[in-house]
């Protein structure tokens, strides 16, 4: 193959990925692409932490569950999301706003921006999916 042919390849691979890429995420509860419309409907159920620089399909849920706590006023990243100073402020203000449930148990008066344990059981009394 020519380097013309080659490079041909790769974009029309590249704009396959993109497009089942979409359809994958149309298929999943938790999509990670909501609209103002999608935002009633939307759901995902979390399980693992998530931190400071993470990447990935994590971490665009938990900026779709952000959103539309009204804590989080960024772009949805999804699959490729990175959990920015943004998403950072988000997370904390989110902590602090459910206090009671995630800070005081722990003797804790601000939040930290991280995942844990206490902010995962808070994302999912409001956001699992049933």
């Amino acid at each position: 193959m020519t380097k013309e042919q080659i490079l041909a390849e790769v974009t029309r691979i590249t704009n396959l990925i993109t497009q089942l890429q979409k359809q994958l995420a149309s298929l999943k509860p938790g999509t990670l692409s909501p609209t103002s419309t999608d935002l009633n409907t939307w759901c995902h159920t979390f399980s693992t932490a998530i931190k400071y620089k993470d990447r990935g399909y994590e971490v665009g849920a938990l900026q779709a569950a952000l959103k539309k706590d009204g804590v989080y006023s960024g772009s949805i990243g999804g699959y490729s999301a990175v959990f920015g100073q943004q998403t950072l402020n988000a997370v904390i203000a989110f902590q602090e706003k459910y206090k009671d449930e995630i800070l005081i148990p722990f003797n804790m008066i601000s939040g930290t921006g991280y995942v844990g344990a206490s902010t995962i059981k808070k994302l999912n009394q409001l956001f699992g999916c049933p």
